[in-house]
């Protein structure tokens, strides 16, 4: 009964599970030991789909009917035993969530449903897209080309324009499919989820080796120099409150430079090491990406100063994933 009012009740059952090693964890994944008919007799089923739905566990399935299913009930009271459990339970689950991710006091876990769809359904809401398709604004939506119906079926749902782009012949969305697109959409009402689009093509081809799991972690951690270019002086704030008034112009244009100048040499250095790539390749490609990235920020940066004024926390959040989409996709 004091499982779910335990503050400590996930981090408590995550150790368990980790100590219970990996061995425990495949045996206790139901259904990995079905087998499938077929013309050639009976073959083991192979499962994978990881990306669009987990396989449900044995640990975690008989936890949710030993310590919430016998008190589970409305969350949206308290007058009751039950109610008070959920309650518990729900704010045990929300701080373990926010912990494991980083989350600080000025963000909120949100429980958006059951699956990714559930959570894109919430963005498209954020985004208000339904409400400006109801008020009559053209809505369009860019989607890469190996989106999951997951990423695709909210937003047609919403009532905007979808457009996916095709593979390039070379790999990665097509260019001149987006430069078509963009030029035929009007200042102001575009939604773009190209930029995710693009960062899970690089991620996914990185991830096929340690040393693209290194690459893309490394890409992550560079993108974040971008952030000393959208507050490097003169750059203004946009507004008098929020995160840019309390960061924009506090760091000095030499610094800035410098950021990505390391950038660069530790990115050479990192892609040397590794046995993938002659070292003239790889100081190629480190330096081509981290120009690249510097210069799509400093645009980013200049047309946001001349559009809203100077910048806002959406501009550092979008010079990051835009310096992060890039440096994926150019060491990929």
């Amino acid at each position: 009964m004091a499982a779910l009012t335990d503050p400590n009740y996930f981090a408590d059952f995550a150790r368990t599970l980790a100590r219970s090693g990996t061995g425990a964890i495949h045996a206790g994944e139901i259904g990995r030991d079905l087998s499938v008919p077929t013309r050639d007799g009976a073959l083991p089923l192979l499962y994978a789909d990881y990306t669009a739905t987990g396989r449900a566990l044995r640990q975690v399935e008989e936890a949710v009917m030993t310590d919430v299913l016998p008190w589970y009930a409305n969350s949206h009271s308290r007058q009751s035993l039950c109610g008070r459990m959920m309650n518990a339970g729900r704010a045990a689950a929300r701080a373990y969530v926010a912990e494991q991710i980083g989350a600080g006091a000025d963000c909120a876990v949100i429980f958006t449903g059951s699956g990714a769809t559930a959570g894109i359904n919430r963005l498209v809401h954020l985004f208000g897209l339904p409400a400006a398709v109801a008020a009559g604004r053209p809505v369009r939506v860019i989607l890469g080309p190996w989106e999951h119906h997951s990423n695709i079926l909210p937003w047609r749902e919403s009532g905007a324009e979808v457009i996916a782009l095709p593979e390039a012949r070379t790999g990665g969305p097509c260019a001149e499919t987006l430069d078509r697109v963009l030029a035929d959409t009007p200042a102001g009402t575009l939604a773009v989820v190209l930029v995710a689009g693009l960062q899970a093509a690089g991620l996914a081809a990185l991830s096929g080796s340690p040393a693209g799991c290194v690459l893309a972690g490394a890409c992550v951690l560079g993108s974040r120099v971008s952030l000393a270019t959208c507050c490097a002086r003169p750059v203004p704030p946009a507004r008098p409150e929020g995160l840019g008034a309390t960061v924009a112009g506090t760091v000095p244009v030499p610094a800035a430079t410098l950021t990505w100048l390391v950038l660069a040499v530790a990115l050479t250095g990192l892609l040397t090491a590794l046995p993938t790539s002659p070292t003239q390749q790889a100081a190629w490609h480190a330096a081509a990406a981290v120009v690249v990235a510097a210069g799509l920020t400093l645009l980013l940066v200049r047309r946001c100063t001349s559009r809203l004024g100077g910048v806002t926390g959406d501009v550092l959040g979008a010079g990051v994933e835009t310096s992060l989409a890039v440096l994926l996709l150019a060491l990929a």
